[in-house]
């Protein structure tokens, strides 16, 4: 679930870009993975065995790109969705 968004990161320069915080819901441990897109390709970054509660703070510092998150059973060999 979506806990915020903020449309500022102090992790980028001027502090611009974006700060998303998810939380972990579900009926055990879950993998997420975001894709982002970024100069015409989607850049993966993925977070492994997140147990239920847990909450992941995921940034960009490009905030007009657009990005889509996915979660799967942890540890899963599923293949992720495509963008």
């Amino acid at each position: 679930e979506i806990v915020s968004v903020k449309w500022t990161s102090e992790k980028c320069t001027d502090q611009k870009g974006v700060t998303v915080r998810l939380r972990v819901i579900g009926d055990g441990p879950v993998d997420v993975l975001r894709w982002m897109g970024l100069s015409n390709q989607w850049m993966p970054r993925q977070f492994d065995d997140l147990a239920v509660g847990s909450e992941i703070e995921d940034y960009s510092c490009y905030p007009k790109s657009p990005f889509k998150y996915y979660s799967r059973i942890a540890g899963s060999k599923d293949a992720w969705p495509k963008p």
